[in-house]
C-alpha cells in the first residue's frame, strides 16, 4: 500500500526528479556585499588661544635655550683656548723680538752704516787744543779698543769743528767689512805765534776733506776697526760730452710767438700762483704730481731763449726753454733750463710734461 501511494504521488513528475528535503543549513547563505564606506575627513581640533600661546611659548623657549647653550659652549672653548695660549704681552714682546732679529738679518745696511760713519766723522774731526780726554770720550762708542788706545791719533795742537758732513758711498771690502766714504766741511781755528813771540794770533779757515772709514759689521751692529784714511775720491765722469736735441725745428715765427706766450703764462702760474691755476694749463693726461707749484717762493722773470721741435705725425712739441727766475727772499736772479712737452688743442697750447734735461734727449 505504501509503495502504491508513493507511486501515485510521483505520477506527473519528471522521472529524474528526486524529492529531496532541503536542509536550510546545508545551503550556502548569500554573501553580504559590503558597501564602500565613505571616508570622513576628520576635522582638526580647534586650538584654543591658550593652547596656541603655550605652543609658541615652548618653541621660543627651546630656541632661546639652544642659543644660550651654544653661547656657553663657545665661551667655554674660548676660555680653554685663552688659558692654553701664552700671555698677550709676552706674545707681542716675542713677536717684536722676532721681527728685530729678522730685520737685522735681512735689512739693507745702507742707511744705518752710512749714518754710523757720518756721525763718527763729525766727532773724529772735531777737537780742541790740548783736550785729548774729551776727544777720546766722544769717539769711544764708535771705535774698537785698538783704535781707542792708539796714542798718535792727533797732537791736539789746534782746534777744528765739522760744519757739514755727509756719508755718500760704501764699498764692501769683505763679507763683514765695509769702507764708507764721508765728505766733511771743517772750520779751523789756527793759532800762530805773533811777532813778539809772547802772544798767539788766531785766524780762521775752512777746508773740505774726504775720509774712507773702515767699518766692521756683525748682526746689525758696527764698529770702526781702524784709523780712517784721507782720500781724494773724484766721482766726476771723465771726457763727458753732451749732445743738443736734434729734431725738426719749428721756424714759423707766428707759431713760436703763440707758444712763447702760452709758456710765459704757464711759468707765471707755476712759480707764483695757486695749484688750480697751474692745472688749467695742463693736458688731460699730464702727470699733475710733476707740476706742484712753488707758491711764490720764486717769481718768474722772463724767457731768454726758446727752441721748439716737432716730428712729422706727432702731436708732441718739444721746447727747450731757457728762463730767468727771481728769489723772493734776496731778489737774486737765477737761471733755469727746461725741456717742456706741449700739445695744441682747440687753438691753445697745453703742457704735457716738463723735465730738467735739455741735452742728450735722444739717448735712451
Amino acid at each position: 500500500m505504501i509503495k502504491k501511494k508513493k507511486e501515485a504521488k510521483n505520477r506527473g513528475k519528471p522521472k529524474n526528479t528526486v524529492d529531496k528535503k532541503v536542509n536550510i543549513t546545508d545551503e550556502k547563505k548569500p554573501e553580504k556585499v559590503e558597501k564602500p564606506v565613505k571616508k570622513v575627513k576628520k576635522k582638526k581640533p580647534v586650538k584654543k588661544e591658550s593652547e596656541e600661546y603655550v605652543f609658541k611659548n615652548t618653541t621660543l623657549m627651546t630656541i632661546l635655550r639652544w642659543i644660550i647653550w651654544g653661547g656657553l659652549i663657545f665661551l667655554f672653548f674660548k676660555g680653554v683656548q685663552a688659558s692654553l695660549r701664552p700671555d698677550q704681552a709676552k706674545e707681542v714682546e716675542r713677536t717684536i723680538s722676532g721681527f728685530k732679529a729678522e730685520f737685522s738679518e735681512y735689512k739693507d745696511t745702507d742707511t744705518e752704516v752710512l749714518s754710523f760713519a757720518q756721525n763718527f766723522v763729525r766727532e773724529y774731526m772735531t777737537y780742541k787744543n790740548k783736550d785729548e780726554e774729551d776727544y777720546k770720550s766722544r769717539i769711544k762708542s764708535y771705535v774698537s779698543d785698538s783704535v781707542y788706545n792708539k796714542a798718535n791719533l792727533s797732537d791736539f795742537n789746534g782746534e777744528a769743528r765739522v760744519s757739514y758732513v755727509r756719508a755718500y758711498r760704501k764699498e764692501e771690502y769683505a763679507a763683514n767689512q765695509i769702507d764708507v766714504y764721508v765728505l766733511a766741511e771743517v772750520d779751523y781755528n789756527i793759532q800762530k805765534l805773533s811777532e813778539d813771540g809772547a802772544t798767539f794770533e788766531v785766524t780762521k779757515d775752512s777746508g773740505q776733506i774726504i775720509l774712507k772709514v773702515p767699518i766692521y759689521q756683525e748682526n746689525g751692529r758696527y764698529i770702526v776697526e781702524d784709523i780712517p784714511c784721507f782720500v781724494n775720491d773724484d766721482l766726476r765722469v771723465e771726457n763727458y760730452e753732451s749732445a743738443e736735441y736734434y729734431g725738426t725745428e719749428l721756424s714759423d715765427t707766428e707759431i713760436l710767438s703763440e707758444i712763447q706766450n702760452s709758456l710765459t703764462n704757464f711759468f707765471v702760474a707755476y712759480y707764483e700762483q695757486e695749484q688750480s691755476v697751474i692745472n688749467y694749463f695742463l693736458t688731460k693726461d699730464a702727470d699733475q704730481t710733476k707740476f706742484v707749484g712753488l707758491n711764490g717762493r720764486f717769481a718768474f722773470d722772463k724767457i731768454e731763449n726758446i727752441k721748439c721741435y716737432q716730428e712729422e705725425g706727432s702731436k708732441d712739441i718739444v721746447c727747450i726753454v731757457k728762463l730767468k727766475i727771481k728769489d723772493s727772499i734776496n731778489e737774486v736772479i737765477m737761471s733755469q733750463e727746461l725741456n717742456v712737452v706741449i700739445q695744441k688743442s682747440n687753438q691753445k697750447y697745453y703742457i704735457k710734461d716738463m723735465d730738467t734735461k735739455i741735452v742728450n734727449l735722444d739717448i735712451d
